[in-house]
């Protein structure tokens, strides 16, 4: 039982980190695009 618990556990936490880089990936994408956006407007 505790043996599942902790590879739940390591699978679970991969899962996040996986999450969390998938969402920082994202927001800097998001970035980019409103820097690129702000650049056209002012020319």
């Amino acid at each position: 039982m505790l043996e599942n618990t902790k590879k739940l556990a390591g699978a679970y936490s991969g899962f996040l980190q996986v999450k969390k880089e998938a969402w920082e990936k994202m927001l800097k994408a998001k970035e980019r695009d409103a820097e690129r956006k702000l650049k056209e407007q002012n020319g």
